[in-house]
């Protein structure tokens, strides 16, 4: 909807493990330490393997394969541009999160400090 600013600072992620993953019939909330989190309403591309999927999260029995990353902790955050934020996993597992609507939020996060946007 709003996009991923360039100059959003996305280092808040780069450590930080997966606590908790929460799944709904119309989100997915990836929770890390220290008070960092995503909510998506919007749609992922999960990649592990050389195997990319893609899905809405209104399909939540597709989260499932998400689980494999609870524990791990994030080694790099990455604006691709068109409004994705790419979360890289130890462990080689990547999450690309879509901006997918020009109309309605896709998703947003907080960081540690605070900050809330939302794409």
């Amino acid at each position: 909807m709003y996009g991923l600013d360039g100059n959003v600072e996305l280092g808040h992620f780069v450590g930080k493990r997966l606590q908790q993953i929460s799944v709904g019939s119309f989100d997915l909330i990836l929770t890390f330490e220290g008070d960092v989190s995503v909510s998506i309403v919007g749609s992922v591309e999960y990649e592990e393997a050389g195997h990319t999927k893609r899905w809405s999260v209104d399909s939540p029995r597709d989260a499932g394969q998400l689980l494999a990353l609870l524990g791990t902790h994030v080694s790099a955050a990455r604006n691709l541009g068109g409004g994705t934020l790419a979360l890289s996993f130890q462990g080689g597992a990547i999450l690309r999160i879509l901006e997918t609507s020009d109309n309605y939020e896709s998703y947003n996060f907080t960081s540690d400090n605070g900050l809330l946007l939302i794409v």
